[in-house]
């Protein structure tokens, strides 16, 4: 598969780089995190500007790997 060799397993991906590789969108990839299905490190990030936290994601290639083989062994 393209897709599966091109992707670095100690490599960690921002959501922006795995919706670009998987052909979600960045909010699907959220979603997929938020509810179990893609792993991911979740790093706090406070903005200097506003009373506000934001989340920044990262996934492993091997993790990213493995929810493309079993999104494709699917049925």
């Amino acid at each position: 598969m393209l897709v599966l060799d091109s992707i670095e397993p100690s490599k960690w991906y921002s959501v922006k780089e795995v919706a670009a590789i998987l052909g979600f969108s960045e909010d699907t990839v959220i979603r997929q995190v938020n509810r179990g299905f893609l792993k991911a490190f979740v790093l706090p990030v406070k903005s200097t500007q506003r009373y506000r936290h934001y989340q920044s994601r990262r996934i492993q290639g091997r993790e990213l790997q493995r929810y493309i083989d079993g999104f494709m062994n699917r049925n």
